[in-house]
Formats: C-alpha cells, sequence, structure tokens
C-alpha cells in the first residue's frame, strides 16, 4: 500500500493513506494558488502552481528549490518526466516548457492554434492545453479547445521526438487529461 499525494485547488499537497482514510497537509505553497501538476523523480516530488515550478524531497515534503513567480501566470497544469526532462504545459501561452531537475528551463516549444489554415482571431488561450505524455517515441499533447471557440470539441496533437507536428485529431469535449494503458 502506497500513500497517494494529491496536488489541490487549495494550494497544498495533500498526503492521503488509502488504506486508513488518513490524510495530512505536507506541503502550502507560498502563493496562495492552485496546485496543479505532480510527478515524482527520484529522490523529489516536482509540483506545479499557476505561477511557479517546486522542487520537494519526496521523504519528507520540505522545499529543495522553487522558480521565480512567473507573472503573468503562465497557468502550469499538468506535467511528465521522460528521460531525465520534465515536460510542463504551459496553458495560458500555448507552450510546452522543457526543464531539467534544477527547474531550469532548456527548451519551449509553441504548440499552434487548433486551425491554424483558418483566418479567425483566436483568444490568447486558443488551446488551452492540459496535459503532455510521450508513448511509443511521440509526444501527445491534450488541446481541451480545438476549434476556434472557448468550450467546444478536444483534440489532440501528436509530435515526433523533435516537436514537429504528425497530426491532430478530434477526442472528446472539454478533455483534461488522457492515459495510454
Amino acid at each position: 500500500m502506497a500513500d497517494l499525494v494529491l496536488a489541490t485547488e487549495g494550494g497544498q499537497v495533500v498526503q492521503f493513506n488509502t488504506e486508513t482514510k488518513a490524510h495530512s497537509v505536507v506541503f502550502q505553497c507560498s502563493d496562495d494558488e492552485a496546485m496543479m501538476g505532480i510527478a515524482r523523480y527520484r529522490d523529489h516530488l516536482y509540483v506545479a502552481s499557476l505561477s511557479r515550478m517546486y522542487k520537494l524531497r519526496a521523504d519528507d515534503h520540505s522545499l529543495v528549490k522553487q522558480t521565480e513567480f512567473y507573472s503573468p501566470s503562465p497557468d502550469f497544469h499538468q506535467h511528465q518526466w521522460y528521460d531525465g526532462l520534465l515536460y510542463t504545459t504551459i496553458t495560458k501561452r500555448n507552450q510546452i516548457w522543457v526543464y531539467n531537475e534544477e527547474l531550469e528551463i532548456v527548451r519551449v516549444h509553441d504548440i499552434e492554434p487548433p486551425m491554424p489554415e483558418k483566418k479567425v482571431r483566436y483568444q490568447k488561450n486558443y488551446n488551452h492545453i492540459n496535459n503532455i505524455i510521450r508513448h511509443e517515441g511521440k509526444f501527445y499533447v491534450n488541446l481541451n479547445w480545438l476549434t476556434k471557440v472557448q468550450y467546444a470539441a478536444s483534440g489532440v496533437a501528436v509530435f515526433d521526438e523533435d516537436f514537429r507536428l504528425i497530426e491532430k485529431f478530434e477526442y472528446g469535449w472539454e478533455t483534461h487529461d488522457f492515459q495510454f494503458i
């Protein structure tokens, strides 16, 4: 049995014991913002609030490092570790930021509008990117809005390892996460 670690809307990381149902707040972000993504890598947890990334010790949840407070907020959402790099969705900027273990940005990938061939006026947050996963050598990026309007059909953009677009396809309505199982 392992404890479940949750990133919460209240800016907390909560540890929940699935057997005893006991829970406790193990970290509170300093910026009073929602915590969005959480991922373990080696002996650390990497947690994102809307405007900052945190590196915590996995054993005692103490703060090791944090990024600057980004303003305006990039609106971090989910993130995943692949080959020693943390791929993080930057929802408000339609980007993927890639961090190393020390929370230094090593790459930035722009995600184009859902329908770049159409001459429409997109809002700034045109994709509302929520998650990124890698499967069989390809990156799959969740586009919460696949059309030119907010609150619409969702989709997935598929990229090769160098972030060249392979394809896009529609998938659900207002989706926020997906996984290969």
